[in-house]
């Protein structure tokens, strides 16, 4: 997440996205919107969190009908194990060096990157403690040489992030006669964690929690991370997001951004992926079709059609029971 904050500084994220938006009066699907963006009477009674709602990885929609009609739950994957444990690690490194910078420090003596990396080294080896009872459930299990570099790309992502961390922070002090370690810390990264969204007229389910949220001035970002394949439809998620915040604060929320990490044969992650955007009426509106495409579905009970083409399931987790 520190390479938001870089990119930022470094690309002038906020001013590229001013001149993207040009007009932020003619966005008209905003969450305070309640009369034109709530669901149907009809359906007022059913709410799916927003990965249910907003994605469409199966062109028909049969893995939602798997799971909420047939209760099937989603099998565990190689793939969706790799995601979540970078999403954490990814949460947990930034709010350990926060807790960090907003101790009691002697300025002469503060390290963090050496704290930043010993912590992260804890956080990976806590998360992947169980990595082979984990792995062993999976239907396609990774190799031991998977696995090892799996591990080795945790340990990337931790010295990437800490050394931009340390980085700004070691700027801040050098520059700085007077300094308030947490509070330059908070303003320099400036992100809430997590934080729970209601939006029940929305149709989404109780206390949704985007990724992040990166708030540079008076500016508002919604951000999502994700690991692989990037696809269209992860921006209307961040557009349901955008509109749970914006009903429950009252607050325009016109920016997105998709941190998408992956790795390949270099010691750094790779970020060229992640995109920043305007949260257009075009995605606004698309989370609004599919909410209600989905949610008739469930009231229904209808079975969808099985996808014609397999070739576009082969890496779906219900493909053996659909």
């Amino acid at each position: 997440m520190a390479y938001v904050a870089f990119r930022d500084i470094r690309e002038n994220l906020y001013g590229k996205l001013k001149r993207q938006l040009k007009d932020p009066e003619g966005i008209v699907a905003r969450g305070w919107n309640i009369d034109e963006v709530k669901t149907p009477s009809e359906l007022s009674g059913l709410r799916l969190p927003v990965n249910l709602l907003a994605y469409k990885y199966c062109p028909t929609n049969r893995d939602l009908y798997l799971n909420k009609v047939k209760g099937i739950r989603q099998p565990p994957t190689w793939p969706s194990y790799q995601g979540r444990l970078v999403h954490g690690l990814m949460l947990d490194i930034l709010k350990s060096v926060r807790n960090y910078a907003s101790r009691p420090h002697n300025i002469a003596k503060i390290d963090l990157l050496k704290y930043a990396q010993k912590r992260g080294r804890t956080l990976i080896e806590n998360a992947t403690i169980n990595i082979d009872q984990e792995t062993a459930k999976f239907k396609l299990r990774p190799s031991q040489a998977k696995k090892k570099e799996f591990v080795n790309n945790l340990h990337r992502l931790v010295r990437m992030e800490s050394e931009i961390v340390s980085a700004f922070v070691d700027y801040t002090i050098a520059t700085n006669e007077d300094i308030n370690l947490e509070s330059e810390f908070s303003r320099i990264f400036a992100f809430q964690q997590e934080i729970c969204l209601n939006a029940g007229p929305l149709g989404l389910t109780p206390s949704i929690k985007p990724d992040f949220i990166y708030k540079p001035g008076d500016m508002v970002i919604m951000g999502e991370i994700k690991t692989g394949e990037l696809k269209e439809f992860h921006k209307i998620g961040v557009a349901a997001y955008a509109m749970a915040y914006e009903y429950e604060e009252e607050v325009p929320v016109n920016f997105g951004i998709i941190l998408n990490v992956a790795f390949r044969n270099r010691n750094v992650p790779i970020y060229k992926g992640t995109e920043a955007f305007v949260i257009s009426d075009e995605y606004r509106k698309a989370f609004l079709n599919l909410r209600d495409q989905k949610l008739n579905m469930l009231k229904d009970g209808i079975e969808p059609e099985r996808v014609p083409d397999k070739g576009q399931c082969k890496d779906c987790p219900y493909i053996d029971c659909c």
